[in-house]
């Protein structure tokens, strides 16, 4: 005896199949959505000013990427790694409650400068100067000026 598939077979199988393959469909998505921000030169440097203000979390991956991305200069001017992840968290906890963010782009061929006053709720404040250059489509930042405010 002989039996031939029918379309309640096919329709779990596949079920199935794109069971077994979510897990990867999603993190092909993810890696393409997070390619653009990555290669984009202002994405990075907000991104930059956004971690040492403490608007963002302050972990090992965002900071390693960040570093990553600076001349050794740069990363002595924020005190190397460990320098710019303790500030992310001395900001972190100023960021509590509402914050204000004015920023300033200036793009010159390859040359990228931008300044940032983060305002915290509690009266405090944080400005940010940042200078980088793009380097064969990668950008290195290679000056990081910080200074806290009242």
């Amino acid at each position: 005896m002989k039996k031939k598939p029918r379309i309640e077979d096919a329709v779990i199988g596949t079920f199935v199949v794109l069971a077994i393959l979510y897990p990867f469909i999603t993190a092909m998505l993810i890696h393409f959505r997070h390619m653009g921000f990555e290669k984009d030169p202002v994405f990075l440097m907000r991104d930059t000013y956004a971690f040492i203000g403490g608007l963002r979390e302050c972990d090992h991956v965002t900071s390693y990427r960040i570093v990553s991305s600076m001349s050794s200069s740069a990363l002595e001017m924020v005190g190397g790694s460990k320098g710019i992840t303790n500030l992310c968290r001395a900001n972190r906890l100023r960021s509590r409650g509402s914050v204000s963010v004015e920023e300033q782009i200036e793009r010159e061929d390859d040359h990228i400068t931008m300044s940032a006053e983060i305002t915290y709720g509690n009266g405090g404040s944080v400005r940010l100067e940042l200078e980088g250059s793009l380097k064969g489509g990668d950008l290195l930042i290679e000056e990081v000026v910080y200074a806290e405010g009242s």
